[in-house]
């Protein structure tokens, strides 16, 4: 048998090798029992206008020249894309300066319904679908024939009737678009006003589209904010129902004296900081209002969106 001296003892190859295999054993002892590895693709919570950063750079661009008094708007969004409700704050900056520039943040409205009361009755809706006003006019009450018709003033403080569009029920059975024009001599009431035009297939001025006929109850009118005055300007409007041959009209909306209801195109102002519930879109404008004094040259405008 094979020995080996290990100081000044002698102890056999065959010992050594099992103290050796002991020493090893005795040092392979667990640290950890294994790893968890978690792989994620992180997004932006809330998106503006559907794009995250660095791609949401957007620009409002006003491409026409813009005198002091005008007033321009622009839609854009906000998506939350949590799972729970986000909040949002905007900061906003001028260059070289904001005096005479007041931005607005308005509330883009969905749907507004009307009831009509007096002698015809009717559920009154109107729509916004950005570039346009919709107006939905579902006459209750049921009889032989139907007819509609709406009147607007671009002017709220002191409305006074622009123009109107109706569907005569009781003549050539066409929809009509009537200008006002501009000396009415205190004289609303009637056809004694601007001219007369039809309305080819319901298609009227200026991209006016107007659907519906004797037959039905339920008629639409679709009017450009262009029409209206402008993005973000205040309009009023007022309508009438008719079941019968010369008009029957609701006592809230009589075509002689007009009941305005004056509102916005673009809705209510918004107030920041701005909630948004989880898996949601914000719908909003972005108004610039320039006063008239302001003075002229090329204005920068900056608004930053930021967590709140």
């Amino acid at each position: 048998m094979k020995t080996i001296n290990i100081f000044g003892k002698t102890i056999s190859a065959t010992a050594l090798a099992l103290i050796l295999i002991a020493g090893i054993g005795s040092a392979a002892l667990l640290t950890y029992y294994g790893t968890i590895t978690a792989t994620v693709n992180v997004q932006q919570s809330i998106l503006l206008d559907g794009l995250s950063w660095p791609n949401s750079q957007v620009t409002d661009t006003i491409s026409e020249p813009a005198p002091g008094g005008e007033k321009f708007c622009f839609e854009h969004t906000l998506t939350n894309q949590m799972s729970v409700r986000g909040t949002v704050d905007f900061d906003s900056s001028c260059s070289p300066d904001c005096s005479g520039i007041t931005k607005e943040y308005r509330d883009l409205f969905s749907k507004k319904t009307f009831d009509s009361i007096g002698d015809v009755h009717a559920k009154i809706t109107k729509e916004n679908l950005s570039e346009y006003v919709l107006w939905t006019f579902n006459i209750t009450d049921i009889a032989p024939h139907y007819g509609v018709g709406l009147v607007i003033s671009t002017e709220s403080t002191n409305p006074i009737p622009a123009y109107q569009i109706y569907f005569a029920e009781w003549g050539d059975k066409n929809w009509h678009y009537q200008d006002y024009g501009s000396d009415l001599g205190g004289v609303y009431c009637g056809w004694e006003t601007g001219v007369d035009v039809v309305c080819a297939g319901g298609i009227c001025a200026n991209g006016i589209v107007a659907t519906g006929n004797e037959n039905g109850n339920i008629f639409t009118i679709k009017i450009p904010k262009s029409k209206l005055g402008h993005s973000g300007a205040d309009f009023g409007w007022a309508s009438q129902v008719r079941t019968t041959l010369l008009g029957k009209y609701p006592n809230w909306t009589p075509w002689c004296g007009f009941v305005w209801v004056t509102e916005s195109t673009v809705g209510s102002s918004l107030t920041p900081p701005i909630s948004i519930p989880s898996k949601t879109t914000k719908d909003f404008y972005i108004c610039y209002d320039f006063a008239q004094n302001i003075a002229p040259t090329t204005y920068t405008i900056v608004t930053a969106i930021k967590p709140a």
